[in-house]
């Protein structure tokens, strides 16, 4: 238990640290380009999957009446539907009509938060909540633990000095984040990058230079031009070995959703059982009992019969008195 419990936080950690990475990144590419962060950044990407990995960790499942799963985004109107002041992106996601899961409208309110550079506000008040976060979750959660989130926090404050120009709408926000920003239908074709293929590995690129440079021994420059290409082709297989990275984050919790699941279905069959051994116990008094109300109806009925025929024989002998 102990042991399960260490691998936990460590895991939780790492998230963290992955976290604090995408944040410290953000800022740097904020502060190069001098531009707001759009749905073209591969560390909003990174971002918005740690962030959600971790609202959802160790999470209660929760349904409405209906039976539609509850996520973060009840878990935000709960705690902030009725503070003054903290609820207006709770009344702008909820008057968007094209979201129709929690799932999609937690997205649009963090997306929402971060355009309003109000992200670690408002997760901060929801877990100055106490009673509405152990509501919400289980121990293992990371804002269950006050050393865990307050590391969390002090990283999603550094976006506060960070500008973000990502729509709350316009993207199927149900489905997945965006991983692209929208482009106007004026944008001509001819202008737009191509990112190379990622079928060409390091060693293709070693050996392409390898027979080419005896081919151009008199440019100076494209030694160069090759290590640039091989930098790029690094900088991709980063990037590739990252989006694994978070596919397993996202598999893991996917795998620990299907487990409780699992164990709470578990739960309910040994409850069930539980009914039917009463109902059968209960089924069988009352078969007893039946029985029971059987024989004595017919010892009655025998009881009857002799009475009946204890009257006739009296009767008889009163007649035979008399004559």
């Amino acid at each position: 238990m102990a042991a399960g419990a260490t691998v936990g936080e460590s895991q939780l950690q790492r998230i963290i640290r992955d976290l604090h990475d995408a944040v410290a990144e953000l800022a740097k590419e904020y502060r190069e380009s001098g531009e707001p962060i759009t749905d073209d950044s591969t560390n909003l990407h990174k971002l918005s999957y740690k962030l959600e990995y971790l609202l959802q960790f160790d999470q209660k499942e929760k349904t409405t009446f209906l039976g539609t799963k509850k996520d973060y985004w009840e878990y935000f109107t709960d705690c902030l539907a009725k503070i003054k002041g903290a609820n207006d992106g709770i009344r702008f996601v909820k008057s968007i009509p094209e979201l129709k899961t929690s799932l999609g409208k937690g997205r649009a309110f963090i997306r929402y938060s971060l355009v309003h550079q109000r992200l670690a506000d408002t997760l901060q008040q929801c877990l100055m909540n106490q009673r509405v976060t152990s509501d919400w979750y289980y121990a293992r959660s990371p804002f269950l633990k006050p050393h865990l989130s307050v590391d969390i926090i002090n990283h999603l404050y550094e976006l506060n000095e960070v500008q973000f120009d990502v729509a709350s709408r316009g993207h199927d926000l149900d489905a997945s984040w965006p991983t692209f920003a929208r482009r106007t239908l004026g944008s001509s074709p001819g202008h737009t990058w191509k990112a190379p293929s990622r079928s060409s590995s390091m060693n293709s690129l070693a050996s392409t230079y390898s027979q080419q440079a005896h081919e151009f021994p008199s440019s100076p420059d494209y030694g160069q031009n090759l290590l640039n290409d091989l930098n790029e082709s690094c900088t991709e297989e980063a990037g590739t070995a990252e989006d694994l990275r978070l596919e397993l984050d996202q598999s893991e919790l996917k795998q620990r959703g299907l487990l409780d699941k699992v164990q709470q279905l578990g739960e309910e069959a040994a409850e069930l059982r539980d009914v039917v051994v009463q109902l059968q116990s209960q089924l069988d008094v009352s078969l007893a009992a039946q029985e029971e109300h059987q024989g004595l109806q017919g010892d009655l009925n025998a009881l009857q019969g002799r009475e009946e025929a204890l009257s006739r024989e009296v009767e008889s002998t009163q007649d035979w008195g008399k004559s």
